[in-house]
């Protein structure tokens, strides 16, 4: 190929790649191997305190019967590989639930300061607990298992989740406080509006309403919005969405903002599935707290392990959410778990931290073929040999030849420039018209021209 073409080349696939989010967020969840481990409580301050004394939690055990006048509150769990990584709107929108209402947060985080956290949250919520995620790589558990935790993020994030729930559930005096569990992750660029959270846990707390509410999260590409956590995502039917909308027929036929559009339009109530997330998700506090049930398993039943062999990828790897609700599903009243897509609890991640079918590739892909496309208009060809021993080329002739005028140097005569015939004929043509571009080599039967 020649330089031409290598240089169009380049230039296509820069400016596919410019059309990529300049708002990156670059971490995602557990990425080292990190472990966790409780660090400390902090506690809202009193007034006039510049930070809470951690030794004086208002999660221990109550004396007498005050853990009975204590109000609800809703418990938001979080992960995070570094605290600074968080973006100031998502700070904000923290900041704005906490406001609204009685809220606990626990934070588990890898790297990062705590006064990062009551910088960014200015003491507005009830409480803060924060886990650090280091320590559990000294525990018994990660070290025998320490290479599968290493090299799978799905089962590193699962074991995060799961020390994390069982850590806040044997808390003493945590659990009668809470009416609703948030799980959020904190890899977004928006969170939901308050009012769309109270919203939804105002539904899972009402008699007969839904065990668990997710998030309708999307990610925006080619001008559009795309439903994006597939991955946990388990149709009413059974149906697991990841192997539909993460093909290479969805990105043609934009499944993934077909199905944004279809749980946006839902009216009235939620888009009822078996299993979801979409980067934030509303539980009963009865059932996120289910102690028979967790984001990783072991030893699993078997009816639950043959249940999950369905939502494996190729892998062999099963999302946490996936395990977490189809447990709490078969350990539900006859045996369903009532949980849905909220439509309007909207929330945008950048779309670069997906799979192979995020936009990074599929931008690629339209560059390479605005690439091809250039390269077949102005004649650009890999080596190829003419039947019958014609002559071989390394790049043929612009096609744009007959209609643009070329200017020569007839090295020959010393003549001044003159412009190119349109057109030429002859059996020599294919040799002067080649002559005729500075610098063309053109291997023949007479050697190079």
């Amino acid at each position: 190929m020649s330089t031409r073409c290598i240089v169009l080349v380049v230039i296509a696939l820069f400016g596919g790649f410019t059309f990529l989010s300049i708002d990156r967020f670059t971490t995602a969840v557990g990425r080292s191997a990190h472990g966790i481990e409780v660090q400390r409580v902090y506690n809202k301050p009193a007034t006039g305190s510049s930070h809470g004394d951690p030794h004086d939690s208002e999660l221990s055990p109550p004396t007498g019967g005050e853990s009975a006048t204590l109000p609800k509150a809703t418990l938001l769990t979080t992960i995070v590989y570094h605290l600074e990584e968080v973006t100031p709107a998502v700070w904000s929108s923290l900041r704005e639930i906490c406001g609204d209402s009685k809220t606990i947060i626990s934070i588990l985080y890898a790297k990062g300061h705590p006064s990062q956290v009551h910088s960014s949250l200015q003491d507005d919520c009830y409480d803060v607990i924060l886990l650090d995620q280091r320590d559990v790589m000294e525990t018994e558990d990660w070290m025998d298992r320490k290479q599968e935790l290493e090299s799978s993020r799905i089962h590193r994030l699962g074991h995060l989740r799961a020390w994390q729930r069982e850590t806040l559930r044997l808390q003493p005096n945590l659990v009668p406080q809470i009416s609703s569990v948030i799980v959020i992750d904190l890899d977004l660029l928006t969170l939901p509006l308050p009012s769309a959270l109270a919203s939804a846990s105002e539904s899972v707390g009402a008699i007969g309403g839904e065990d668990v509410v997710c998030a309708n999260g999307h990610e925006s590409w080619l001008l559009l919005r795309h439903y994006y956590d597939s991955f946990a995502l388990v149709l009413n039917d059974g149906t697991w969405a990841f192997p539909l909308l993460t093909s290479v027929k969805s990105i043609f036929f934009l499944l993934q903002h077909n199905f944004y559009r279809k749980v946006s339009s839902h009216y009235p109530g939620n888009y009822p599935v078996k299993s979801c997330f979409g980067g934030l998700a509303v539980y009963r506090a009865d059932k996120w707290f289910e102690p028979r049930c967790n984001y990783e398993i072991e030893p699993m039943p078997d009816d639950l392990a043959m249940t999950l062999n369905a939502y494996r990828n190729a892998n062999g790897e099963v999302c946490e959410h996936v395990v977490f609700h189809m447990c709490l599903a078969e350990n539900s009243d006859g045996g369903e778990l009532k949980i849905g897509i909220k439509p309007d609890m909207d929330l945008s991640r950048d779309a670069n931290i997906g799979g192979w079918n995020n936009p990074t590739l599929i931008y690629a892909l339209l560059a390479a073929g605005f690439s091809f496309c250039v390269w077949r208009t102005v004649g650009c060809q890999w080596r190829s040999e003419e039947p019958g021993g014609g002559i071989t080329t390394s790049v043929s002739y612009m096609k744009l030849a007959n209609s643009v005028s070329f200017i020569r140097q007839r090295k020959d005569s010393g003549e001044p420039t003159l412009p190119l015939p349109p057109k030429m004929t002859g059996e020599d043509s294919k040799y002067k018209k080649f002559q005729s571009v500075p610098n063309l080599k053109v291997l023949g039967g007479e050697g190079i021209v």
